[in-house]
């Protein structure tokens, strides 16, 4: 009996280390990682930029939030993490090198979406990004945390293997198994904290009445100083703004669960971009909503992305191999 009891642990103990070596570090096709490359680079891009208008009067030495005063407001609230927030731009001194900096800040992160010398500008953008959330912790939404972590995660993998000015300087063997554990650790940390995000979305929503009762879609329409569109025409029909807030509920909650099933991951894929879509709608989070949409990517296998977007490259992964390699991993 004993002896039978030790078989099933190790048995299960070594089913468990394998499940988990083929799902983190099973080597594969870089094409994803480096999709999301682009999309974060063209997110940060746009993120930075905007700071561009009133620069020096939010981010000024003499500007609307000092240091100081950012230091203060942090301190007094320990709930949204208290404390001196590192950020390069908080021993700025003058407005010409606060300028000099940002203009370092938006060419670093160009040649980060473009590909070129990915490995260094990856983390270098990664510290541009996090120096301007660090600098204003408090005018913070919801899009710089998933930018943050997709650019921390891509970090660790080679994204700038394909579809880049790296992979246009690189001669390398066309023969040659470009597959890469890193991207595999990459796409699954993406995969994992995105999944996670759908599941807090749902879990939070649940601990609000209004969502329990149906009426949230209505109090974001409402909201006519952040909304993109006034959907307020549909404010009779009870019966649509009841089922649209529990379709969002069971959405987010379908998303976070079931994205690791094969079969129902086209599907998920498919009604995120509708369901993000309305969301930007509904809150008027244009840049969330669109980032969102974009990092599902991370779920889409390379060689669907391949042919979606065309592009040959390296042989090295055929669709039914990378698709039965996922498969397996997930599994």
């Amino acid at each position: 009996m004993i002896d039978a009891v030790q078989r099933y642990f190790t048995r299960l103990a070594e089913g468990f280390g394998q499940g988990w070596n083929r799902f983190w570090f099973t080597p594969s096709d870089p094409f994803t990682v480096c999709v999301l490359r682009i999309v974060a680079g063209v997110a940060a891009l746009y993120f930075v930029g905007a700071h561009s208008f009133g620069l020096v009067e939010w981010f000024g030495p003499n500007g609307w939030l000092p240091t100081a005063t950012v230091q203060r407001v942090m301190e007094a609230a320990p709930g949204e993490g208290a404390g001196y927030q590192l950020s390069y731009l908080n021993l700025i001194s003058s407005p010409t090198l606060l300028w000099i900096l940002h203009a370092v800040g938006l060419v670093i992160i160009a040649t980060f979406a473009l590909g070129l010398f990915t490995r260094v500008t990856n983390v270098l953008s990664l510290l541009v990004v996090l120096a301007y959330i660090h600098r204003a912790p408090m005018v913070a939404a919801q899009f710089e945390p998933v930018l943050a972590l997709m650019l921390f995660y891509l970090c660790f993998a080679p994204s700038g293997r394909y579809l880049s000015l790296d992979s246009r300087r690189a001669k390398r063997d066309p023969e040659r198994d470009n597959r890469s554990w890193g991207a595999t650790v990459s796409l699954r940390l993406v995969q994992v904290h995105i999944s996670a995000l759908y599941l807090m979305m749902a879990l939070t929503k649940l601990g609000a009445e209004t969502w329990w009762e149906g009426g949230a879609v209505w109090w974001l329409m409402a909201q006519s100083q952040s909304r993109l569109a006034d959907l307020t025409f549909v404010r009779n029909n009870l019966m649509l703004i009841n089922a649209w807030t529990h379709a969002i509920v069971l959405f987010e909650l379908a998303y976070g669960v079931l994205i690791w099933k094969r079969l129902a991951r086209p599907l998920l894929i498919a009604l995120s971009v509708v369901h993000w879509l309305l969301m930007a709608l509904l809150t008027g989070l244009v840049g969330y909503c669109v980032l969102m949409i974009f990092a599902g990517a991370a779920f889409i296998p390379a060689s669907t992305l391949r042919s979606l977007l065309r592009c040959g490259g390296d042989r090295e992964a055929a669709a039914e191999t990378e698709d039965a390699k996922e498969t397996a991993a997930v599994a």
